[in-house]
């Protein structure tokens, strides 16, 4: 008989996905190695569009006045590096050999909230692109470093 193996996002708020979790676990027999652990939901579809949407192509639009030419991924990777940092160490000397940007895929809402703000509150004090709030699509160029 083959046993019995779930590797699943499960809602635990739900009652019915519950009870029948619960009504698997009562038929089951033998040893299993059961790990059950909070999920911390990730950056919403709406926060990652608008992120997308409005704040990297802005960066990209401002970036493509003054003659640049960078890919929608690349000004992410930049406004990564400078609003979430992190460290490449050497494992074996344990000297900081680099700087990249936190990947944005696994943060939580709040942390991806909090990190659009600082990449905002970034590109209007470096750049002069200002955001009116979360209904902007249009964000102003105040001219920055316009050439």
């Amino acid at each position: 008989m083959p046993r019995l193996k779930i590797d699943n996002l499960m809602n635990m708020d739900d009652r019915p996905t519950k009870r029948a979790l619960m009504q698997a676990i009562g038929t089951l027999q033998g040893m299993y190695d059961v790990l059950l652990k909070p999920c911390n939901p990730t950056r919403s579809t709406q926060q990652n569009r608008f992120y997308f949407k409005t704040v990297v192509t802005a960066f990209e639009n401002y970036l493509s006045q003054q003659g640049e030419s960078y890919t929608k991924e690349q000004c992410h990777q930049i406004i990564a590096m400078k609003n979430a940092p992190i460290d490449v160490v050497n494992p074996v000397t344990g000297e900081v050999i680099d700087r990249v940007g936190k990947s944005t895929r696994q943060m939580s809402v709040e942390e991806f909230s909090e990190y659009t703000e600082r990449a905002m509150a970034w590109l209007a004090e470096t750049f002069g692109i200002e955001f009116a709030g979360p209904g902007l699509t249009e964000p102003a160029i105040a001219g920055k470093g316009m050439r």
